[in-house]
């Protein structure tokens, strides 16, 4: 019988063996930062009338947040006990986390950051 290759790997254990690794640096950065929060109020004002300005001010604040919250949940996920981290399935969602955050901060953000340059 064949050995499934695992999904993901753990940062800690990644950490012990190869030492911290870019990504993980990355990941702690986000990690470190408050997400902005958003009430039910805002939303609610928000979708009365909906207009260009909104619709870009909506997707800076997701371009923003989006890293936070994804590594805020990679962090969450690294504190479980070693036994939860085993779980093919707990495997398998935090690979998906990891991943998505790197396709993120690492591809979407150079795109975004070519296609439309910052304001000066």
């Amino acid at each position: 019988m064949r050995a499934r290759k695992p999904s993901a790997v753990p940062l800690s254990d990644y950490a012990e063996v190869n030492g911290p690794s870019y990504s993980d640096n990355i990941v702690a950065e986000y990690a470190d930062k408050k997400p902005t929060r958003l009430t039910l109020k805002t939303l609610l004002e928000f979708g009365k009338k909906i207009d260009d300005v909104k619709i870009l001010a909506s997707a800076r604040y997701l371009h923003k947040e989006l890293p936070i919250r994804l590594a805020h949940r990679i962090a969450d996920m690294n504190k479980l006990p070693y036994i939860v981290g085993c779980n093919p399935y707990v495997k398998k969602v935090y690979g998906l986390y990891y991943s998505h955050f790197n396709q993120y901060v690492f591809v979407l953000s150079f795109r975004y950051f070519v296609l439309i340059p910052p304001k000066l």
